[in-house]
């Protein structure tokens, strides 16, 4: 079954202009935008089980972007969360970033939450499908660049369903 990438995407679930400088802080700011949070029971859990999932193996996929994600009985509807930092995140707590260049900080998180009551593997379809949009370098590029949340949610969709129509 496709995904329906409107119901997982929306403006409200995007915030530009974070303010966090590290990881936890990253995720604590996306899991405390209104409309997100509304669709959290507890937040502390939530953000315990992005963390879990995190010390596995870390999220930052590639040069600018991390795509964390959690299953969580907590989360009462399928998201994917959108912040961004023009200064980036130190997302591996591990590495010196005083003496790292600046590629090696996110600057867009795709944070994926998946009610952990939702059957099969659903943030994973989420996952596969974003990696997929990100393989492309001109779209990474149009999602750091642009600024307006509307514009970004709207793009994302748009690109996931030319993704999941070439599928077919």
């Amino acid at each position: 079954m496709a995904i329906n990438a409107e119901d997982i995407i929306k403006a409200s679930y995007v915030k530009g202009n974070m303010t966090a400088e590290t990881r936890d802080e990253a995720i604590k700011e996306m899991l405390n935008i209104e409309a997100v949070a509304g669709n959290i029971g507890d937040i502390n859990t939530v953000f315990d089980a992005v963390l879990a999932r995190e010390a596995e193996f870390t999220t930052k996929l590639m040069d600018d972007i991390s795509i964390p994600h959690a299953k969580s009985a907590e989360i009462k509807r399928a998201m994917v969360v959108i912040g961004k930092s023009k200064n980036g995140i130190e997302w591996r707590p591990e590495v010196d970033y005083k003496d790292s260049q600046e590629k090696d900080r996110v600057k867009v998180v795709f944070m994926i939450l998946v009610p952990g009551q939702q059957p099969g593997n659903e943030h994973l379809k989420i996952l596969a499908l974003l990696a997929r949009c990100l393989s492309r370098k001109d779209f990474r590029e149009s999602i750091i660049e642009t600024e307006d949340p509307q514009t970004i949610s709207a793009f994302l969709v748009e690109e996931i369903r030319k993704k999941q129509e070439a599928r077919k």
